[in-house]
């Protein structure tokens, strides 16, 4: 199985939009609408958690398996993702004589 960055973000931007406060309670059934394959959801908490993104708690890749809070680096993970999706205005250059 391969790791989706796409999902990785997905699952960050989630996470901080939940209205729960920590400590959270999000299990791999939280990110079902970004990908439907259970297995590849419980992995990409792990990864998460590898990247020391997130706490997780609970029996390693098992389905109680949640996570619990967002770590600062994951906060900052965030920012700069937030960052990175701006739009960015076109640099314009002005040739004078």
């Amino acid at each position: 199985m391969k790791r989706d960055k796409k999902l990785i973000d997905s699952m960050l931007l989630l996470i901080e939009e939940s209205e729960d406060a920590p400590p959270l309670s999000l299990n791999a059934e939280y990110f079902l609408s970004l990908n439907e394959n259970m297995a590849v959801i419980s992995l990409h908490m792990e990864l998460l958690a590898d990247m020391g993104l997130v706490i997780l708690s609970g029996v390693p890749w098992s389905k109680f398996r949640s996570i619990v809070r967002l770590t600062m680096k994951g906060y900052d993970y965030i920012d700069r993702l937030k960052i990175a999706m701006q739009p960015r205005k076109p640099v314009v250059f002005e040739i004078r004589d």
